[in-house]
């Protein structure tokens, strides 16, 4: 289980990161200031956290 744990966790760390790249970009292009775009994405930092933190509890489990 925790192999699936670590690969759920990466799995969702990389894909959150890869839609903040595109999401600051295309908000950026949208002449917000760099306040309105933090608390656009401010969800997805939310979900970055928790996987994170499903990802250290993979790593962490022992069987």
């Amino acid at each position: 289980m925790n192999k699936t744990l670590i690969a759920l966790g990466v799995g969702i760390w990389g894909i959150m990161l890869l839609l903040r790249f595109i999401f600051s970009s295309s908000l950026g292009g949208v002449n917000l200031s760099a306040k309105q775009i933090s608390d656009i994405l401010f969800p997805l930092t939310i979900i970055e956290i928790v996987s994170f933190f499903i990802a250290l509890a993979g790593i962490l489990k022992r069987e």
